[in-house]
């Protein structure tokens, strides 16, 4: 089967010495690669794996609390609501736990949880870039969450009895973000949907333009939610704005060639968000679209940015976390995950870009798939960092959790 090329290319960002020997205030090796974000809350940290442990780290030493063991991956981010955790796991079960001691409250079946399949006939496959599951959020005694098999569920918080569901055409794996009245959610049948809180009934849907080779233009992550916008990224390489009371555009930017996979990440009118094979990472002007800045990189980003004093924080697939000031783009920091310290010189060379060896996308889906295995080898930061008194915690796919003090 041969393998739809996508266009690349990337000029290499050149770090020094300084900044790429920022250490870690303490590191947890956990059983499995780390996909999905962080919950921190009262001196722990909640984090899954894909392995299918969910972890309670003490957040001062990063000493195991509880953990708990489950038969699906975990790839998104532990929704805290009062004395219970929130998750879908990839084993199609949703699961509160108590978060004192890990134990089941209660769970919810959905209709099963798997990667986005793409092509057609006998040349049907997995997509290896579906990285994620759907996040849950929180509305009074309601949680929200989305899955696999196309739904998009509102549930009792108190024990998991379903309110109702909306069903989509495509997978639902972009966490629902609530709005005043409404529970906005993208799925990878390329549609944004506004749904009522109360009862799921549709109030308006945005399908994104599509490009030739990703027609359906799927959304994989959550939109951001402003006073008057909803930001959000689709796979045909547009990042939209719309209106969130009816869904029509205020404004769009098509990137030259590479998927917008990460919510978007607002502060002070600026949205920041990178990009998949054009390697960049960007700054809009929040009410225009007006590009203001972008950095060139030589790997993708999936996950969100986020803030601290005059910096924005993003983690990458090459293994660094690079620490940005948010108003010129120069980077001012970085920290490079122990997987990319002995592995980075596997994929490129001296001067930061790829060897002549290594192809990033191979002419097989077997190929390609052994040039992603290499990348994640790297410890890929595909999770959103997490910022707290000084410190950013985050986790790769070199099965390592992170706390890293932030230097100014």
């Amino acid at each position: 089967m041969r393998y739809l090329l996508t266009i690349l290319f990337f000029i290499p960002i050149t770090l020094s010495a300084q900044q790429a020997t920022q250490s870690a205030e303490w590191k947890f090796k956990s059983d499995g690669k780390i996909i999905g974000s962080a919950a921190i809350e009262d001196g722990k940290v909640y984090v899954g794996t894909t392995a299918g442990s969910l972890y309670a780290l003490d957040i001062e030493s990063g000493d195991t609390i509880w953990k708990f063991n489950t038969n699906g991956r975990w790839a998104s981010k532990p929704l805290i609501g009062g004395k219970l955790l929130y998750q879908l796991n990839g084993n199609g079960i949703f699961y509160a736990i108590d978060k004192t001691n890990g134990e089941v409250r209660w769970t919810f079946s959905t209709g099963g949880e798997h990667r986005m399949e793409r092509g057609t006939g006998s040349s049907t496959y997995v997509d290896i870039w579906d990285y994620y599951l759907s996040g849950a959020s929180q509305d009074g005694n309601t949680i929200y969450f989305g899955s696999s098999d196309g739904h998009v569920y509102a549930l009792n918080a108190t024990d998991g009895t379903l309110k109702w569901k909306y069903a989509t055409s495509g997978e639902v794996h972009a966490t629902p973000v609530i709005g005043d009245s409404l529970v906005y959610a993208g799925s990878m049948d390329g549609k944004l949907y506004a749904l009522r809180k109360t009862n799921g009934t549709l109030a308006w849907e945005f399908d994104t333009i599509g490009a030739r080779y990703f027609p359906k233009g799927a959304v994989q992550r959550a939109p951001v939610l402003t006073e008057d916008a909803l930001i959000f990224g689709s796979r045909d390489y547009n990042l939209y704005a719309l209106n969130p009371a009816n869904g029509k555009g205020l404004w769009n930017f098509r990137d030259p060639g590479g998927w917008i996979i990460a919510t978007p990440a607002v502060k002070n009118g600026g949205v920041f968000v990178g990009t998949s094979d054009s390697h960049l990472f960007y700054r809009f002007d929040a009410q225009s679209g007006r590009k203001e800045w972008e950095i060139p990189l030589n790997m993708r980003v999936y996950g969100s940015a986020v803030f601290d004093d005059d910096r924005v924080y993003f983690g990458c697939f090459n293994g660094y976390l690079y620490g940005v000031n948010r108003e010129n783009g120069s980077v001012e920091w970085s920290f490079q995950t122990d997987g990319s310290k002995a592995n980075y010189h596997t994929v490129y060379d001296d001067e930061d870009e790829f060897r002549d060896d290594f192809v990033i996308y191979g002419n097989t889906l077997e190929a390609t798939i052994q040039s992603e295995e290499q990348i994640q080898d790297m410890g890929s930061i595909l999770s959103t960092p997490v910022i707290e008194e000084g410190v950013i915690y985050f986790g790769s796919t070199d099965s390592m959790f992170y706390a890293v003090k932030l230097l100014h």
